[in-house]
């Protein structure tokens, strides 16, 4: 896991400007900066993956939008970029968050799911 670049301010704020720029940033990157090591000469591409924001919306929904790249690790150039969101119908917190947060995380993952493969879909991966 590399940290986002640019992303200095990790404190809340209303807009989420602080992570979203830097977040963006990242995505539009023509070249990584990822210091890939030694083994890359025998991978073909390396996908990065960004959450790039996730939330609870007023009316229960979850918010979640994932960006990825596909990157030649050699000479770190991006050769594809996809993203995509969506938004599930969470239900009440009291329900989503009871026994551990177990509706929360089966919604999540599947989305999760959901939208990388959309992805990988997009960029012709799969």
């Amino acid at each position: 896991m590399e940290p986002i670049p640019d992303l200095a301010n990790r404190e809340y704020t209303l807009l989420g400007k602080n992570w979203l720029g830097p977040i963006r940033a990242w995505y539009r990157q023509k070249e990584s900066t990822v210091p890939y090591q030694a083994g890359v000469e025998k991978v073909d591409a390396v996908v990065e993956v960004g959450l790039c924001n996730y939330e609870i919306t007023s009316d229960n929904k979850l918010l979640l939008q994932v960006m990825m790249k596909v990157v030649d690790p050699a000479s770190r150039v991006a050769r594809g970029r996809a993203r995509a969101s969506a938004h599930p119908a969470l239900g009440a917190p009291d329900q989503a968050f009871a026994d551990g947060g177990g509706q929360f995380k089966e919604i999540f993952n599947r989305t999760g799911k959901e939208l990388l493969a959309k992805c990988f879909k997009e960029m012709g991966l799969i």
